[in-house]
């Protein structure tokens, strides 16, 4: 695997129905693509200039639901940021089973930067429309959010539940989110991944295939000189845990089924 991109997860699959591209020989079970032409276009595509218009583009998001909304207690730009690089995140991991460092690790580094130092530099400016636009957790919030979820989920990648991708989008979710909102999204993942997960074994693999076959075409589409290499496939017992933390983190801008597992425990233990 090049040094430049992390497996998603530990072992690779294969999946029912995913063809290779005519160019490229059909994978061998345990196998993973070759191509340089497929890593040059995972690292082409997480350049400069594409982190650039990521933040323009939350920017622009977060203005437009910040006016739309018409909310004066909070603003939305780090949540919309968040909300672009783990759809990035799912989308690759879906499409190619693997997550570029080129995403996790800047992601990471800018999760930090917009919670603890723009923070503070708007504050000693006196900034407060810029500081309540922003919509930065606490610093100690995100410290805490990138280290418990680092922790979780360098473990679960010892213990083999996750990929080195995987556990690469949790610390950037818990940088990015804090501890207090990244373990309502982390407590979805897990049931949305359950869910996924017995729906695919259910159907023979065919629901994770059709996905990995959509998203791979799709990304292909938008950015045809991402490779020609057919990716890694899914085994039947697997399936993006990218997506399954991108759909915990939109239901719980919603909603948080952990508030009330937490209640019922409470009112249990009472």
């Amino acid at each position: 695997m090049p040094e430049n991109a992390s497996p998603s997860h530990t072992e690779p699959g294969v999946a029912v129905g995913l063809a290779s591209p005519p160019d490229s020989p059909p994978l061998a079970e345990g196998s993973s693509p070759r191509d340089p032409t497929a890593d040059a276009g995972v690292l082409a595509w997480w350049s400069v200039d594409k982190w650039v218009a990521a933040i323009f583009l939350s920017a622009a998001v977060a203005s437009v639901w910040q006016i739309g909304l018409g909310r004066t207690d909070r603003g939305f730009f780090v949540t919309a940021f968040a909300s672009l690089l783990l759809f990035c995140a799912a989308w690759v991991d879906a499409a190619c089973r693997r997550i570029p460092n080129r995403l996790t690790y800047p992601g990471i580094l800018l999760a930090l930067l917009f919670n603890l130092l723009v923070p503070w530099l708007l504050a000693a400016f006196d900034l407060r429309v810029a500081l309540l636009w922003l919509g930065a957790v606490s610093p100690l919030d995100a410290a805490a959010g990138f280290a418990v979820c680092a922790v979780i989920g360098i473990g679960s990648f010892v213990a083999g539940g996750l990929g080195g991708g995987d556990a690469k989008v949790l610390a950037m979710t818990g940088a990015l989110l804090g501890l207090s909102q990244s373990m309502p999204v982390l407590f979805n993942a897990i049931l949305f991944a359950a869910v996924i997960g017995v729906a695919n074994l259910m159907l023979g693999g065919a629901l994770v295939s059709s996905l990995q076959r959509i998203a791979y075409s799709t990304l292909k589409a938008v950015w045809p000189s991402f490779g020609r290499a057919a990716p890694p496939r899914f085994r039947r017992s697997e399936a993006p845990f990218a997506v399954s933390i991108l759909l915990g983190f939109l239901l719980a801008q919603v909603y948080a089924p952990m508030d009330l597992v937490v209640h019922w425990v409470r009112s249990f233990a009472q």
